[in-house]
């Protein structure tokens, strides 16, 4: 038996790729979120939405774990490059439909590796491991 830990997860989303490594903390705060009211999601006049208390720790997944992108371009129609910076600008509604595609990315490994190892989907290395 062995383990093969998902270091890096690539998920399309919004006609481009994003490229993700791990971001413990706010994931935890997710995941806390998720344990408190058995769900990250609600239902609202019979629309799905994220729980306002998910919104902030999914954009700090999303700030800390985009490590690469492709297809992402600034108002000139160049490539934009992912940094810090880059990625704070991306807007909140887009953040999250790439978070949704991410997570479900997440639950997607998790079904592949079977029952028991679910916990076990979001990588726990270090981000300086993950840059280098």
């Amino acid at each position: 038996m062995s383990y093969r830990p998902p270091l890096r997860i690539e998920v399309d989303a919004l006609g481009a790729r994003w490229v993700f490594s791990a971001a413990d903390k706010a994931m935890g705060d997710i995941l806390r979120v998720e344990q408190e009211y058995g769900d990250i999601t609600i239902e609202i006049g019979g629309d799905t939405q994220i729980r306002p208390e998910v919104v902030e720790p999914l954009c700090r997944v999303f700030v800390e774990g985009c490590r690469a992108w492709e297809g992402v371009e600034d108002e000139d129609g160049k490539p934009l490059p992912c940094t810090d910076e880059t990625r704070s600008e991306i807007p909140t509604a887009d953040k999250l439909v790439i978070m949704a595609a991410y997570l479900n990315k997440l639950q997607e490994l998790a079904e592949k590796r079977g029952p028991g190892r679910e916990q076990h989907t979001v990588p726990s290395h270090s981000h300086e491991e993950a840059e280098a």
